[in-house]
């Protein structure tokens, strides 16, 4: 009973022991959970105060370690997603933004809040990116989903955005048909307030605007105008009334437009909002011009320039306008040198609007390059991370292996016990033995002494049954003798089982404990050698990223002396605005240097201006333009030849011989037109080598002036021999003539990010709807549709350059 008892106590200890490690591991896990939830605490205070300074590049870098320490099994994993996707929208770096919101939209369920504001962000980025066309895919599966789901904001919202959309992209007839929608949509809804509605019956009407709809246009302006009054917010009616203006000014409604014009100042006025009063200016200066009221326009033109602030990225437009409009009234009084100062100013705050938008790219690639360092941090964060991992798990296997070494030496220390218990119980046994026969043969000598005087006859009898007794005795005591050695071979036989069994187990665990330290160390050392790889990478990626960005240094610096000595050679805008005040010159090489170039000079009362397109582009067209402007100047104002078509054919015989043609073949050269302005006779003349002349007369259609179909250079005319007769020389009155183009061939083959070409015939469609703005209206005009069409395509196909002017 007592080694039962003892077996049982044995049994208990190792239960104890094991229980005792099971919970030690629950305890580690529940600190080192409790740990992890204090750090992303700590971390969401810290961003939020990142956030409190608008410091975004430090918020980003704490929402990923946020996210670092989110398992992805944790419900508020695909929260913490959408959390850095909404901080990277809000920095600007939208594309990274584009990446967590599309993480979001493969975990979660599409049924989740989420998941849809994920969808919407999603379009959103895209806009944002200038993405016109995914944008409006994502905004179309918006639309579907809200008009499923009967969610009427999300339906209003994402016909808006579809509108804007398509009006960007130029389909303003489509972009027409969604604000009606969402027009007809909101009238219906009785819990959207007065401004709202307001707002969607002005995007409505600016919509008619754009496709010429102006009574219709009118309609939905006033309507505006009226409920913004009835919800009493007078601050919100300008944009209304501008539009409202611009309409009727369209329409040649002039007495209505300038009506409303009026009530915009005094609302400006009243309001004291300085900025939008310039601009009200702008227009009503516009309007009083176009009325023929010249003195009272030139006031306000002033007006504008003197309360303006050139400072302002807002006015800058309307500053520059008003230079340019004020550089017109005085060329018509006849004040040239007041006119080219306007001209001039207008010229240099058109180069400060290009500054601005070029300092805005510069602040995106800015936060692209700073997201791009957060990454490359917190990776090497992740595999530290990692090592230190690996390092506390091979310490945790350590302090198992002590423990259970520990339980081994328990277990040894209490079979030795066991055997103690076991020799002491067999010494007390042989013990009560001896004290058992002792007790018997004195009983049996006591009886023998009383019977002897008695019964002397019955003593052999006596003794034989005393024998008898003695060996029954004797008998019993062996069985017991041989009982209790049976049972303690059964005790000794489980024992060796049992302490095999557990040898077995403790062995089994340490070679298994010790089979995967090997493997983690392996592991480790592994992953030691890959971070040392890595580095070694990085370093020989940076040395040769640092050898190529030398190399492109040098390049660039080189393309930059060039294009510096390129732009020496072209003629300044304001010389030739001296002797042709309205003229806008829109050039876009491929290159930092291009092959396309323009060429003027005055002599005589007389203008020469020449736009080419020579062979190629980058350094071999530049190469090519360097040759024919020397050969114009050599031409013209050195040997006085003044005669369109006599210029070209010795244009093209000097560039034969300077390429030398004849002997070694080569059929490099130009494509040009030259017009020549003969101011005190009132004509023009005009001759090309495969280029044409665009030219409106007012009221009439596009005329289009063809020119040879020849090119300058080229051995493939050498059988021809060399006369004037090689081009023609074509004269124009110039009363009547409203506009002139001239154009190399780059704009018309740009191609768009679908694949298809600008081509001549849209070019010239182009041109007729913007001949009747003003000169630098056109350029800007211009540069927007080149930049509309080409959308996102990195590079132009060619270089592109365009000159339209109109004759004073």
């Amino acid at each position: 009973m007592d080694i039962n008892v003892k077996n049982r106590g044995l049994k208990i200890l190792l239960l104890l022991c094991l229980w005792g490690i099971a919970f030690s591991a629950w305890g580690q896990k529940m600190e080192e959970t409790s740990s992890l939830l204090k750090r992303k605490q700590h971390l969401k205070v810290a961003l939020q105060s990142s956030l409190d300074l608008n410091n975004y590049e430090q918020a980003i870098r704490l929402q990923r370690r946020v996210l670092a320490l989110t398992s992805s099994e944790e419900e508020d994993y695909v929260q913490e997603v959408y959390n850095t996707g909404l901080l990277y929208e809000e920095w600007g770096v939208y594309k990274d933004a584009i990446t967590y919101y599309q993480q979001v939209l493969a975990q979660a369920l599409p049924t989740s809040p989420l998941w849809q504001e994920s969808q919407v962000k999603l379009a959103e980025c895209y806009f944002s990116l200038n993405e016109w066309e995914r944008s409006l895919e994502v905004y179309e599966q918006v639309l579907e989903r809200s008009m499923a789901q009967q969610n009427t904001g999300e339906t209003s919202y994402s016909l808006g955005a579809i509108a804007r959309l398509n009006e960007l992209m130029g389909d303003f007839e489509q972009a027409l048909q969604f604000h009606l929608k969402r027009y007809q949509l909101d009238d219906d809804n009785a819990t959207l307030g007065l401004i709202e509605k307001a707002s969607r019956a002005n995007n409505l009407g600016y919509a008619y605007q754009r496709v010429h709809q102006a009574e219709q246009a009118a309609y939905y302006l006033n309507e505006a105008i009226r409920l913004k009054e009835q919800a009493g917010v007078k601050q919100e009616m300008l944009t209304a009334l501008i539009n409202l203006g611009v309409v009727y000014n369209g329409d040649k409604k002039l007495s209505q437009a300038q009506e409303v014009f009026e009530r915009a100042h005094d609302l400006t006025l009243e309001q004291g909002r300085k900025e939008q009063e310039v601009i009200v200016l702008s227009y009503l200066a516009k309007l009083y011009q176009n009325q023929g009221k010249e003195e009272k326009s030139l006031k306000i033109w002033e007006e504008v320039l003197e309360k303006g602030d050139e400072e302002s990225q807002l006015l800058r437009p309307n500053m520059a306008q008003a230079h340019q409009e004020l550089g017109q009234l005085f060329s018509k009084y006849g004040m040239y040198r007041e006119a080219n100062t306007q001209y001039n100013a207008a010229h240099e705050l058109e180069k400060v609007m290009i500054g601005d938008r070029y300092g805005e790219r510069l602040d995106s690639l800015k936060k692209v390059v700073a997201a791009n360092t957060i990454d490359k941090e917190l990776k090497l964060l992740q595999i530290e991370k990692e090592i230190k991992q690996l390092e506390l798990k091979q310490q945790q296997l350590e302090d198992t292996n002590k423990e259970q070494q520990i339980l081994l030496l328990q277990q040894q220390k209490a079979k030795e016990q066991l055997e103690k218990e076991r020799a002491w119980q067999l010494v007390e046994t042989e013990r009560n033995l001896s004290q058992i026969r002792g007790l018997e043969h004195a009983k049996a000598l006591l009886a023998l002494a009383n019977k002897k005087k008695e019964q002397e006859a019955k003593q052999q009898a006596e003794i034989f049954a005393r024998e008898n007794q003695l060996k029954a005795e004797r008998n019993r005591v062996q069985r017991l003798e041989l009982e209790d050695i049976r049972q303690r071979q059964k005790l000794i036989l489980f024992g060796t089982l049992l302490l095999f069994v557990v040898t077995a187990g403790i062995l089994y665990a340490f070679f298994h404990i010790r089979k995967k330290n090997a493997q983690l160390r392996i592991s480790k050392q592994q992953l030691t050698e890959n971070a040392v790889t890595l580095t070694a990478m990085n370093e020989r990626l940076q040395y040769n990223s640092e050898v190529i960005e030398n190399k492109n240094q040098e390049i660039y610096s080189s393309l930059q002396y060039a294009q510096r000595i390129q732009t020496a050679m072209l003629p300044s805008l304001e010389a030739i605005r001296e002797h042709i005040p309205e003229l806008f010159v829109f050039y876009k090489p491929y290159d930092l240097v291009g092959g396309d170039f323009y060429w003027f000079w005055y002599e005589d009362r007389k203008s020469f201006l020449a736009v080419a397109d020579c062979t190629g582009h980058g350094v071999p067209g530049a190469f090519l333009s360097m040759i024919g402007h020397k050969l114009l100047q050599e031409i013209v104002v050195e040997k006085k030849n003044h005669r369109p078509s006599e210029i070209l054919s010795l244009l093209h015989e000097g560039m034969m011989k300077a390429l030398r043609q004849q002997d070694t073949g080569n059929n490099d050269g130009m494509d040009i037109s030259l017009v020549v302005i003969d101011h005190k006779a009132r004509e023009l003349q005009f001759a090309g080598a495969h280029h044409s002349m665009l030219y409106l007369v007012e009221g009439k259609e596009m005329n289009h002036l063809k020119g040879n179909r020849r090119a300058i250079g080229g051995s493939i005319y050498q059988k021809e021999g060399m006369s004037e007769d090689l081009f023609t020389t074509h004269t124009l009155p110039m009363e009547g003539i409203a506009t002139i183009y001239l154009y190399t061939d780059g704009f018309q083959d740009q191609f768009s990010p679908a694949g298809k070409k600008y081509m001549n015939k849209r070019f010239r469609d182009f041109l007729k709807s913007i001949h009747h703005r003003r000169i630098f209206d056109q350029e800007e005009l211009v540069e927007r549709e080149f930049e509309n069409w080409k959308g996102t395509l990195e590079r132009q196909t060619d270089d592109v350059l365009v000159v339209g002017f109109r004759i004073m």
